[in-house]
């Protein structure tokens, strides 16, 4: 394995979360704020160089991100840390264990040192030398055969061997494994041998290859069996904690595209109150189904989530969009301004400002509204409705030619939102003809 792999740890990037307090006040892990200067890993190779690459997660073949959330004080020394999104436990330990070594230079808010919650996040990658990922999945199944012909009876090889059918996009291959390993369990539940873990590992296995079959109802079927015996378990470790508030996550998955909304919402609950480090991962979920709901205020809330686990651009924007839907404007504009801050995507800069300028007409600022109107049509000049919302905006500053022309431009060229052209169709007859 040593000649084949290089073992790459890779810093991704600091993303700014959270943030701060007074001089003397610690900051709420909660809190969103912002700073000048956000703090910067000064000796991040040396951590990275400390906390290696487990080796039991290179001899399964797991990657994944594990995202820390470091509380940073004034001098720029590391205070504590939770984590906040892992892929697997097995991470959990060498990065509890080093990234206490962190340093960090201050963050600075208007000039003076702060505080700061940051988000680190850390991803492991298996780098391959003379071979790529695939093809070492297909030798670890050539592998695993050979030891199943020697040991045709243990479990354990079949869900191993299944586990790399999966990596390798075989789900049927996979699930065949799965089911074995299932079939040969003896389900022991002595201290010496206990071998529940892995049945119920195996089942939840099984349920995840069908749900990338996208086969709804069997994956839901499997996973009601995977959570049955997962919830049977006593004196669950972190391992099976998360594998069990996965399934549920996942279970909600396949009842959301079964349409049985109100399920996938409390699957998704009760996947984040078994494990509430997924959070991150579930908020999105949440909001996919608010939105089916229609219930935009369910929406925002789960997008405020997402926003403390990413402050991007693009989730500012999400955020700020659906607060104009329940018509919380002021909430809005403050964070579409702050895409604008931060964004150089032309198409986004241009969303922005055309919905930034609909807050601000309806908040009775109808010549802000105009500037931000005209930025949009510079950045995205056949927009249909960015006509409309001039002419609106002309209209609410009193020129009657001018709100007239570019609604009737709109009518013309249309766009689809079918309430707006009824209402641009009234206005028009009513002050343009």
């Amino acid at each position: 394995m040593n000649n084949i792999l290089r073992y790459l740890f890779i810093f991704l990037f600091i993303i700014p979360l959270t943030i701060l307090a007074q001089d003397e006040q610690e900051p709420n892990i909660n809190s969103l704020q912002f700073v000048d200067e956000e703090p910067k890993p000064i000796n991040m190779a040396e951590v990275a160089q400390a906390i290696g690459y487990p080796e039991e997660a290179i001899k399964k073949g797991i990657n994944g991100m594990v995202v820390v959330r470091i509380l940073v004080d004034k001098e720029g020394n590391y205070v504590k840390h939770k984590i906040i999104k892992s892929p697997n436990p097995i991470f959990d330990k060498p990065v509890d264990k080093h990234v206490k070594d962190l340093k960090f230079t201050p963050a600075i808010q208007k000039g003076q040192k702060v505080s700061f919650w940051v988000n680190v996040p850390f991803r492991f990658q298996l780098e391959e030398k003379k071979t790529n990922i695939l093809e070492l999945q297909k030798q670890a199944i050539e592998r695993f055969s050979k030891q199943i012909e020697a040991n045709p009876s243990d479990y354990k090889l079949f869900l191993s061997r299944g586990f790399a059918y999966y990596e390798m996009s075989r789900f049927n291959d996979a699930i065949q494994d799965f089911q074995k390993s299932i079939d040969l369990n003896p389900q022991k539940k002595k201290k010496k041998e206990n071998t529940i873990p892995e049945f119920f590992y195996a089942h939840h296995a099984r349920g995840k290859a069908k749900l990338a079959l996208q086969e709804w109802d069997l994956a839901k079927t499997y996973f009601d069996e995977a959570i049955k015996i997962g919830e049977s378990i006593k004196d669950r470790d972190s391992s099976i904690n998360q594998v069990l508030s996965t399934a549920y996550v996942e279970r909600g998955i396949t009842q959301f595209y079964n349409k049985d909304y109100p399920a996938a919402l409390a699957d998704y609950e009760t996947g984040k109150k078994i494990s509430p480090n997924q959070k991150c991962d579930i908020a999105p979920l949440v909001s996919e189904v608010k939105l089916m709901l229609k219930d935009y205020k369910g929406v925002v809330k789960a997008l405020k989530v997402s926003l403390g686990c990413d402050s991007s651009a693009s989730n500012f924007y999400n955020l700020g969009y659906y607060q104009i839907k329940t018509q919380e404007y002021e909430e809005a504009i403050t964070n579409l301004s702050t895409v604008l801050k931060n964004s150089t995507n032309q198409p986004l800069n241009a969303a922005t400002y055309k919905y930034r300028g609909f807050c601000y007409l309806r908040t009775d600022n109808a010549e802000q509204a105009m500037q931000d109107f005209l930025k949009a049509k510079e950045l995205d000049p056949l927009n249909e409705q960015l006509y409309y919302y001039i002419g609106l905006a002309h209209l609410a500053l009193g020129d009657k030619q001018k709100a007239c022309d570019n609604i009737n431009d709109a009518i013309i060229l249309g766009w689809d939102e079918p309430n707006e052209m009824t209402d641009a169709a009234q206005i028009v007859k009513t002050n343009c003809e």
